[in-house]
């Protein structure tokens, strides 16, 4: 799963196949997760979605901005709002909440990730188990979403999870 992760872009992104790595990489340990990361060749985004997918951090320490160009939707003015932008974990579930990235140069290289990750980076504490259904995780996306951003970007923001969504529960 992690190969195909590693090759993923925006419109293919699909939380199943993140929740697969994650689950995957967690048993091996931040160092051998983190090298397999590596060794994965990224061609795509997906890599970055991983690790922040993957990996929590210590109290006061924040998630490293992704460096790609400037995202479809910006980052809320609170960071603490959405801590893992472009991804927000709900129930389990990480959807990317960016339909893309407008490129002004050359995008950061996923490897500055991954050595921020092993100098800060704390595994998650237990695997992803979303839930069954999607009407609730829907409903606390939607709600977490207004306590970042208001009513901006809603209609935007709720395309994205939805498509993603429909790939999670079918």
């Amino acid at each position: 799963m992690l190969a195909h992760v590693a090759v993923m872009e925006f419109e293919d992104y699909n939380p199943v196949d993140v929740i697969a790595a994650v689950n995957e990489l967690l048993p091996l340990g931040k160092e051998q997760a983190l090298a397999q990361i590596g060794a994965a060749r990224p061609q795509g985004y997906g890599l970055f979605w991983l690790l922040r997918t993957l990996f929590d951090l210590p109290e006061g320490q924040a998630f490293p901005p992704v460096l790609l160009g400037q995202p479809s939707i910006p980052p809320p003015a609170n960071p603490q709002a959405i801590p893992r932008f472009p991804i927000l974990i709900v129930q389990d579930v990480p959807l990317l909440v960016v339909g893309g990235y407008f490129l002004g140069g050359f995008p950061e290289p996923v490897e500055a990730h991954i050595r921020y990750f092993q100098a800060h980076g704390l595994l998650r504490a237990a695997p992803l188990a979303p839930p069954g259904a999607s009407d609730v995780l829907l409903a606390e996306f939607q709600e977490r979403w207004a306590l970042a951003y208001g009513s901006a970007y809603s209609a935007e923001a709720a395309a994205v999870v939805k498509g993603q969504l429909a790939r999670v529960f079918g």
